[in-house]
């Protein structure tokens, strides 16, 4: 402002003093006078601006000192964050608000009622692997019991297969023959990468698709089993492979069953509030610790889901077809071990779908098997054995509810030993499996076998007991996060 100041008084004198020293008129004095009280009030003017600025620049000084002082602690600002059940980024990610937003405000219980949306069910479906579909069925014949002739059952029972399944067997065999043994069952797909494989890739409509379900009903099983009586002291091996290309009943398939997770997950308040937090959350640890929890609020109504589903589809049609080839030490040690020929078998389940009462309660199994170079021991002749072909052809009916199933068995045997004449004979039997816990299963069989051209009848008593392991009890989340 003085430098202006300074500038306005030299043009002052420059271009005003002659007028006052040569005495000019009065009227030029006037003027000179107006000159002198614009620029006063021009000096002012730039002082209230000049005051004004530095007000400003003081205010200026003032924020950016506040601003310097500031420290942000984000941590601290993420626990506030947690301790919100519900914030609003939370409630933005859920597909539909109106729903949390009601179960919120609106209901004082955990459970609420409402249907999920397509695009939750699909989110279902792809968050959740295929392992958590297992479901508690009543556990199928093992392949290598079946081939070596000790399955309670002669008609091997197709479906899908658990990822992990033993059987120890028990009884008096279709020769007469005391038997004793352990079998091993597994789906490798299911049980190494059923975890990686969600439902939603493995209900793809597409050839990797299908390559998916069939591996995943593919199953190898392992048994063995001695022999006690003095007609036959054997011991026997086999492996089985077993795969099942068409089953109504793979709960994996079963959009029902999706769609009841999806919907427990929807209306159980609690979960809904904690996958909130999850969605916030960043520690890798406490993540964990949260997706437990919601596991443990969801696992009644997972269960009840999966309870539902298998009600739905224990009898349902499926087709399968397997072959076993077997070893045999005739004389009970390991080290004569020698072949003992091979087994093939399919079998068709039909489910009486859409029929009333039988839709729920009964299944329908035909059968085919085939023996080729099997030794079987001679009746009447301590350890001697005789090879033979054999060829059986059975049904069996079930009858009951998931967890009790009485079954009734009728079938003929057709067998050409060598260095002998053929024999045919009928083979009866009845018996059931019960659940007696979760995934622990007794099967019985008792029944008779009529005589043929070479032997007698024989009346025989078989139980196994079944233990199989059932996948995660973890099921997907219905919102992306």
């Amino acid at each position: 402002m003085k430098k202006y100041t300074k500038t306005i008084f030299i043009v002052f004198y420059v271009f005003l003093s002659p007028a006052i020293v040569f005495g000019q008129n009065e009227n030029s004095n006037q003027i000179i006078l107006d000159i002198i009280s614009t620029m006063q009030e021009e000096i002012n003017t730039f002082k209230s601006e000049n005051e004004r600025l530095k007000d400003e620049n003081n205010d200026l000084i003032k924020r950016v000192e506040a601003l310097e002082n500031i420290k942000f602690d984000v941590p601290s600002i993420k626990e506030e964050l947690k301790e919100v059940d519900l914030s609003i980024e939370s409630i933005n990610r859920v597909e539909d608000e109106s729903i949390v937003i009601s179960t919120l405000k609106n209901s004082n219980n955990n459970d609420i009622s409402s249907e999920p949306t397509k695009k939750q069910i699909e989110t279902m479906e792809n968050t959740t692997n295929i392992k958590s579909t297992d479901l508690d069925f009543s556990i199928p014949e093992s392949p290598a019991f079946a081939v070596l002739g000790l399955s309670p059952q002669e008609v091997i029972r197709p479906g899908s297969p658990r990822s992990f399944a033993t059987e120890l067997l028990n009884g008096i065999d279709r020769n007469g023959n005391f038997q004793s043994g352990v079998a091993i069952d597994t789906a490798p797909y299911l049980l190494f990468l059923g975890n990686s494989l969600s439902i939603g890739k493995y209900r793809e409509k597409s050839f990797s698709g299908y390559i998916s379900r069939l591996l995943t009903r593919t199953q190898f099983s392992f048994g063995t089993a001695k022999g006690s009586s003095e007609d036959d002291k054997s011991v026997k091996l086999a492996t089985g492979f077993r795969i099942t290309p068409f089953d109504l009943g793979d709960p994996r398939m079963d959009s029902e069953l999706t769609k009841c997770f999806a919907e427990a997950s929807l209306n159980t308040r609690e979960a809904i509030i904690i996958e909130q937090k999850l969605i916030l959350e960043t520690n890798e640890e406490k993540r964990d610790e949260l997706e437990r929890e919601i596991e443990k609020l969801l696992k009644p109504k997972a269960d009840m889901c999966r309870r539902m589903s298998r009600k739905r589809l224990w009898n349902s049609s499926a087709w399968s077809i397997g072959i076993a080839p077997s070893w045999i030490s005739t004389t009970g040690n390991a080290d004569d071990l020698e072949w003992n020929g091979y087994g093939l078998w399919t079998t068709v389940g039909y489910g009486f779908e859409n029929l009333p009462v039988l839709e729920d309660t009964s299944q329908l199994l035909l059968s085919a098997r085939y023996n080729q170079n099997q030794e079987v021991p001679i009746e009447g002749m301590d350890g001697l054995f005789l090879e033979q072909d054999s060829l059986f052809l059975g049904t069996r009916l079930l009858i009951g509810v998931p967890t009790v199933i009485a079954q009734f068995e009728g079938g003929w045997m057709y067998e050409d030993p060598d260095n002998r004449n053929s024999t045919s004979s009928w083979i009866f039997s009845t018996g059931g499996s019960i659940k007696i816990v979760e995934n622990l299963w007794l099967e019985l069989s008792i029944g008779g076998r009529t005589s043929g051209s070479n032997t007698d009848s024989q009346v025989f008593l078989l139980n196994s007991l079944k233990w199989g392991f059932q996948g995660s009890n973890t099921i997907g989340k219905i919102s992306e996060n």
